[in-house]
């Protein structure tokens, strides 16, 4: 069952980096680590990539469901599925000990309604794809973004928050779809973790900061508008660390805002 968000968690100590609600790194290595088997729908992107590194590292196995092209590596597998349908692939997801879900078309695009009918089909299908595949893992990692709460001023937001659902449907629409279908799919599972993320920014290839930097080359950057807008980010690191708490602490139940303590204006990021 899906657990509220835990008291507890507002006890936890700040990481010596930006993100301000793990425990501090050296304490979230686990000296008796034992191997698991860790599922990553759409793990083939930036923050998938850098998950199936720190995850193999420390001797997981992981299984990559892309639309790519089948491959083998080193602690890891690439499977062929289209997001949509059952196919072979269900035999690749038996005996998970957590599926990490990352599914989901980038959302730098215009807002057209076909636009957000794709942003919203990317991420609601695959997710009721591996719910059809019947898995049973031990847990379920979601992971969202704080853009359900659309524009939410200089309001405070927490965890015991709940979005309004007003606001760009580009965010907001396609976020409470999202977490829907996730929900719905996890029902029946002992834990369900979702983590709604900030901009992930840092490590190689960060997309984020790769379109910034080219809208300043064009001399398209600088502030939008007032600058005034909050914009809540964490870098790839802690959101990484974040996830591998997740799977490994049955503590961890229930929502949480993956974000940096020190959010900034949009004058201050630009």
């Amino acid at each position: 069952t899906v657990a509220e968000p835990q008291q507890a968690f507002r006890r936890l100590v700040y990481l010596s980096g930006s993100f301000g609600f793990a425990v501090p790194r050296k304490l979230d290595v686990v000296e008796s680590h034992r191997p698991k088997r860790i599922v990553l729908p759409g793990g083939s992107g930036f923050l998938g990539t850098g998950l199936t590194r720190r995850l193999v590292g420390r001797g997981d196995h992981v299984t990559i469901l892309t639309r790519g092209a089948p491959a083998v590596g080193d602690g890891w597998d690439r499977v062929h599925w289209d997001g949509r349908s059952d196919g072979d692939w269900f035999g690749s997801v038996e005996g998970a000990d957590a599926i990490v879900h990352l599914s989901g078309k980038r959302v730098d695009c215009r807002a057209t309604k076909a636009n957000v009918e794709e942003l919203i089909s990317s991420r609601v299908q695959p997710v009721r794809a591996v719910e059809a595949a019947k898995v049973t893992p031990k847990v379920w990692v979601q992971v969202s973004s704080l853009a359900i709460f659309g524009e939410g001023g200089d309001e405070i937001i927490d965890e015991w928050s709940r979005p309004s659902g007003v606001g760009p449907p580009q965010m907001v629409q396609v976020c409470l779809a999202w977490e829907a279908a996730a929900k719905e799919a996890a029902a029946g599972l002992d834990r369900f973790v979702m983590l709604r993320g900030g901009i992930a920014l840092g490590g190689e290839g960060d997309p984020a900061t790769k379109r910034l930097l080219a809208l300043s080359r064009w001399w398209l950057g600088g502030k939008i508008g007032s600058g005034e807008q909050w914009v809540s980010w964490v870098s790839v690191e802690d959101f990484l660390d974040v996830i591998v708490r997740a799977i490994d602490h049955e503590s961890m139940s229930g929502v949480y805002n993956a974000a940096s303590p020190n959010p900034v204006t949009n004058a201050q990021m630009m």
